[in-house]
């Protein structure tokens, strides 16, 4: 993904393509993809690689031709997630892609809302990647439930990626953007370990509840960051457990 010039500059991505791989899919594909066709903005490009399904997955998709600007790619052998990904992105020409599974039914504002949070912040042309909450849906139709399948990624300490909030009740809790210690200025950037940081120790504001956390920028220097302790312990709390 790619990042455009308009962002940070209050105006959004003209375009973006969407890109699916499905393997034996064709229960869901018909409620996915007039959910795609629903989306506002609408994609520029809708690639679609079929992992050698045996069903009538790619029979469906096609049948969406007239409904969408689609391109379907017949392989002949199941490539694999990433593998069928890289095929569909060789096809597309926008500056923005939404990775989409055959088993998820987009809101119509969906990728309107995720490209305005990007266009409205000063640091836009620095993000190039996004995402939105993913609820569990409740049958082939693809209702959704009111319970989270993921409001994105948290990496352990021990390296693992878990989906954050994945089975937990859909009560708000994850309607916030999730916060990320990870280096970002320049003198986090560069230094004697490039793109490096780590916290080397912490002093908590009893009146106040700041906690100022001491961190090595690119094993260089020594920098300050400050967070709410209540805000932090609340965030901390609705990750998931490490299993």
């Amino acid at each position: 993904m790619t990042a455009d010039p308009g962002h940070g500059t209050g105006r959004a991505p003209a375009a973006y393509d969407l890109v699916m791989v499905t393997h034996d899919h064709a229960a869901t594909l018909p409620a996915c993809l007039r959910a795609v066709a629903a989306l506002r903005p609408r994609p520029a490009a809708v690639v679609v690689l079929d992992n050698a399904s045996a069903d009538t997955s790619a029979t469906v998709v096609e049948s969406f031709s007239d409904e969408l600007p689609l391109g379907l790619v017949r392989s002949r052998t199941n490539l694999g997630f990433a593998a069928g990904v890289n095929r569909c992105l060789e096809r597309g020409r926008s500056p923005w892609v939404l990775l989409l599974n055959p088993d998820c039914a987009p809101r119509p504002d969906f990728v309107a809302r995720l490209l305005e949070e990007v266009a409205v912040r000063s640091s836009g042309h620095e993000i190039g990647s996004v995402t939105g909450k993913l609820l569990r849906a409740g049958d082939t139709g693809l209702e959704a439930t009111a319970t989270v399948d993921a409001a994105g990624m948290v990496v352990t300490p021990a390296g693992r990626h878990l989906d954050r909030g994945s089975g937990k009740p859909d009560d708000g809790s994850f309607d916030s953007p999730a916060w990320v210690f990870g280096p970002r200025e320049p003198y986090e950037r560069v230094g004697d370990v490039d793109d490096v940081v780590f916290p080397t120790g912490a002093v908590l504001d009893r009146e106040t509840g700041e906690l100022r956390i001491y961190y090595g920028a690119a094993d260089d220097l020594v920098a300050l960051a400050t967070a709410n302790l209540t805000e932090l312990l609340d965030y901390l709390k609705s990750c998931p457990d490490e299993t």
